[in-house]
């Protein structure tokens, strides 16, 4: 979740989206890192939406209509995808409170369309990991042996974005091994970057804070139900939830993950993750069964590394027995991984990880659909 200021005003905040408030958008353009202009719901913005999910590398989409006045004329027109890029912001009001803006997309515009006589310009922009994942290496690159996993992708991606952050909260120290090389190709950087990631049990995103030469980027532990939730939806009066739709699958769960690492210049590695809940619905060897799957990667250097990446991987795969969509009144500091608490008609509040959700730029609707997932079932 993004925080709203500070502790005491972002609880105003998730007080006021149960009552009536206000909802206002604007998106500010940047060229060469310099800000060129700001387009305001008011003045030039139609509307249009910031979709955001949690499975791909690059986070959030932004979908945007215009005023037709605002086609670009020059590269360095204000909605130009050639080199523009940009970052939207979503205010909350109520009454005489203005909380404070809230980012909800950083990134580059990737395409400008118009049907002539329409009165309107249509705008899609990427996150910066496009940038990051179509900017490869072009031949075989040997890998820094020794260096650091977080440092390793900290550089890979200051290669692309020369001021960009990495916000590390994993706490790792596992260094890449000897003998490594990373290969070429289309997409080989970004699919480095996961593979890195990966083999410490993390993920890797960007948060809509910066723009090119900046990226603010996240470095953070696979998201489980064991966090603190970060957003409980109220129930009764000041319920927030509009619709609700439940799915119980068991398709796609695995219960067990075996990590291996296997290289000719040391022993195997082997570790095997299991959900041994007893209390778990998709614990292995219960009512489900025993569903095991493998991971493998050279990346991984001792047992405590293949252990989280194992553990990373059993938090996704068990999370898929339950599926909700919950449609509510739009949030936009929610963040795609956090926890929320969902209780609807009085029942017991369930933990569910939001896997995907498309932000409003418009009060019209001001709404949002989340797609969940959670452990569920019964026995």
């Amino acid at each position: 979740m993004i925080l709203v200021g500070d502790a005491v005003r972002h609880a105003a905040y998730e007080r006021a989206l149960c009552r009536g408030h206000g909802y206002e958008s604007r998106l500010d353009v940047f060229y060469q890192g310099q800000q060129i202009d700001s387009l305001s719901l008011a003045d030039d913005l139609a509307g249009g939406r910031v979709e955001v999910t949690a499975r791909n590398r690059e986070r959030r989409t932004l979908r945007l209509t215009a005023a037709q006045r605002r086609w670009p004329v020059a590269a360095a027109s204000a909605l130009s995808p050639y080199g523009v890029w940009g970052q939207a912001w979503v205010t909350i009001t109520a009454g005489t409170v203005r909380f404070p803006d809230i980012p909800v997309w950083a990134g580059k515009l990737l395409t400008t369309g118009r049907v002539r006589w329409s009165g309107q310009v249509t705008v899609t922009g990427v996150d910066p990991m496009w940038q990051i994942n179509r900017e490869p290496f072009e031949v075989l690159r040997p890998a820094p042996r020794g260096m650091e996993v977080v440092s390793a992708i900290l550089m890979l991606l200051q290669e692309v974005l020369p001021d960009a952050t990495l916000d590390d909260r994993t706490g790792s120290t596992a260094t890449i091994p000897a003998a490594t090389a990373w290969d070429a190709g289309a997409g080989s950087r970004g699919k480095t970057i996961d593979e890195l990631a990966a083999s410490i049990g993390a993920e890797l995103y960007a948060e809509p804070w910066a723009v090119a030469p900046g990226g603010q980027f996240v470095l953070r532990p696979v998201p489980t139900l064991l966090d603190t939730p970060a957003w409980v939806l109220p129930d009764g009066l000041e319920s927030v939830v509009e619709a609700d739709t439940q799915l119980q699958s068991g398709a796609t769960v695995v219960n067990r993950w075996i990590v291996t690492s296997e290289r000719t210049d040391r022993p195997l590695i082997r570790e095997v993750v299991t959900d041994s809940d007893p209390a778990s619905p998709t614990r292995y060897g219960g009512p489900m069964g025993r569903l095991t799957d493998f991971y493998s990667s050279p990346l991984i250097s001792d047992n405590g590394q293949a252990r989280a990446a194992g553990q990373a991987k059993l938090a996704r795969s068990i999370g898929s027995a339950r599926a909700r969509t919950v449609r509510v009144i739009a949030n936009p500091a929610l963040e795609a991984g956090d926890v929320i608490a969902i209780g609807v008609d009085g029942e017991a509040p369930e933990y569910h990880l939001a896997d995907s959700f498309d932000v409003p730029l418009s009060p019209d609707p001001a709404s949002m659909s989340i797609s969940t997932r959670s452990v569920g079932g019964t026995e």
